[in-house]
């Protein structure tokens, strides 16, 4: 339990709504987020929260052309019965195609949308965050109705853009509420409910990896934003076959995780509690198919099959000694700094230059790696023992995706094992954030394991 400012003790999740609290870790947190409903016909009390809140009476719905059919062209007639001023924008989808999140897409939406002080998006992952960003650069409030429960970045304090082929973050206000109806969500497409289900169950691997960034590089680690996610967890784990039967209650539980996934993104001011190895896998492979011209798969379907992979690496690094390992050997054995920068042009090619800016903060001088790597070497005993309470094994994992029918192999997702594999390889390079791909490829594990886990996990299976 935590107090807010006043005292008050924030005994639920759902007391975190619109809360500024004073955490453990020695910050005052604030959630903007300050209603949430969740329940059958939900789109219908839009303007009661809107009144709720005293936001303004004259607004701009943005959807795709799928999402509006869905629910936003029932929205903007509400509001219109309601009075309320309200304008659109469909972002139509490209031929055989979907609307992208990339900085083109952005500025033509910002480029169309009128000067009004107030945003509502209606769709999924990709309407949320081209308005959250519109919404941040226009200095307006904006509300969330989300059409499927397909992944958790609805609430988070994040936006994430492909710019000039990069997957990247960058910091945005969340919604001020988010209207989900039910009917709604358990109707959206079954590969979007599972990639739902596969951004979450990635949440202990993420866990682990925000952690082993503070113990190996300082990285700012508040514990508020887990456990947050922990008392979420078992709500949506129990009823995993429920999602994939489409039970109202398994949906609802599912959407809860990722609106409250999204939430402790915004509690700890950065991605890192549900974003970590997995996620760089997923990003790199979207932006190696952007390169081949071909399409993405599912965000969290990619997310939820790379943390099979994550998983089991964590469980054979957990297993190695490496407070025996040499270190100056390890040392020997690494590519000069140019080299190692010379060499991203193979697998990135016309992205190589934005990968380096990142990969650059990884290429230590030679003493301050070897003192990292002594640090780690000699800690190592008590590092496991503070990374071990985040981590699940792959198996209870993959069980929970197989019970909810996600993808749990990689023609699941449309991806080779030698894609997959250069994939996890190279996906430390992209981000410069610490990760067990980092920590493996440090001591010289992650290629001496990568296709024993491959086969191990039965990524590989047909």
């Amino acid at each position: 339990m935590t107090a807010n400012e006043s005292g008050e003790i924030l005994r639920s999740p759902e007391d975190l709504l619109g809360a500024t609290f004073r955490c453990e870790c020695g910050k005052v947190h604030f959630v903007p987020v300050q209603r949430i409903v969740l329940e059958p016909d939900a789109y219908l009390r839009l303007p009661e929260v809107l009144r709720g809140l005293s936001l303004p009476r004259e607004a701009c719905v943005v959807a795709d052309d799928n999402t509006f059919d869905a629910l936003g062209e029932k929205v903007v007639r509400l509001l219109s019965e309601e009075k309320y001023g309200v304008r659109q924008v469909v972002l139509p989808s490209p031929p055989g195609g979907a609307v992208k999140a990339d900085l083109a897409t952005a500025r033509q939406l910002a480029s169309s949308l009128p000067s009004v002080p107030l945003l509502i998006a209606v769709g999924s992952g990709t309407i949320n965050d081209l308005t959250k960003h519109a919404a941040f650069h226009m200095l307006v409030p904006y509300v969330v109705l989300p059409t499927a429960p397909s992944m958790n970045g609805y609430t988070s304090s994040i936006v994430a853009l492909t710019i000039s082929g990069l997957k990247t973050t960058s910091g945005a206000d969340p919604p001020v509420a988010v209207v989900a109806d039910l009917n709604v969500l358990v109707e959206s497409p079954m590969e979007l409910i599972v990639s739902g289900l596969g951004d979450l169950v990635s949440k202990p691997v993420s866990a682990a990896d925000w952690k082993l960034g503070q113990l190996v590089e300082r990285e700012y680690f508040c514990s508020r934003p887990i456990r947050l996610v922990e008392e979420i967890e078992p709500r949506y784990i129990s009823q995993a076959e429920g999602i994939r039967l489409r039970r109202p209650e398994a949906i609802r539980a599912l959407t809860e995780g990722l609106l409250y996934s999204g939430i402790s993104m915004t509690i700890a001011g950065t991605s890192s509690p549900a974003s970590g190895g997995e996620h760089l896998i997923s990003h790199t492979l979207d932006m190696q198919a952007d390169l081949a011209g071909a399409p993405h798969g599912y965000h969290g379907s990619q997310v939820g099959v790379a943390t099979l992979f994550t998983a089991a690496l964590y469980e054979r690094v957990m297993k190695e000694e490496i407070s025996s390992l040499d270190v100056e050997a390890l040392l020997a054995q690494e590519k000069p700094r140019l080299q190692q920068l010379s060499f991203l042009e193979r697998y990135w090619g016309p992205l190589a230059g934005a990968v380096a800016e990142e990969f650059s903060f990884k290429l230590l001088p030679r003493p301050r790696k070897r003192k990292r790597l002594l640090t780690i070497r000699d800690k190592w005993d008590a590092m496991k023992a503070d990374l071990a309470p985040f981590l699940r094994p792959w198996r209870e994992i993959r069980a929970a995706l197989q019970d909810g029918g996600a993808p749990t192999r990689l023609k699941h997702i449309g991806v080779s094992p030698d894609q997959f594999r250069e994939a996890v390889l190279h996906a430390r390079e992209m981000r410069r954030r610490y990760t067990v791909l980092d920590l493996a490829h440090d001591f010289g594990l992650l290629e001496r394991h990568l296709d024993d886990i491959i086969c191990e996990t039965g990524l590989s299976a047909e």
